[in-house]
């Protein structure tokens, strides 16, 4: 299931159908979509950065708490 909504991809829906028009660009078509890819994939890979390390540390201190109790 995609998180991401109809709105979110407007405009590459747009390009994507002047491309078959032939009113738009393909290279700027798959520009678009690389770095649509790209973000999505480097946002990914910065979570963890975040998420991995944010783990550790709510674990100690849910361990924490639970010495205090």
């Amino acid at each position: 299931m995609s998180v991401t909504s109809k709105k979110d991809n407007t405009k590459e829906y747009i390009l994507a159908d002047d491309v078959i028009n032939q009113k738009g660009s393909y290279l700027n078509l798959k520009g678009v979509s690389l770095m649509m890819v790209t973000s999505r994939l480097l946002g990914t890979l910065l979570a963890q950065v975040f998420f991995i390390p944010g783990q550790d540390i709510l674990r100690d201190l849910l361990n924490l708490c639970l010495i205090i109790i």
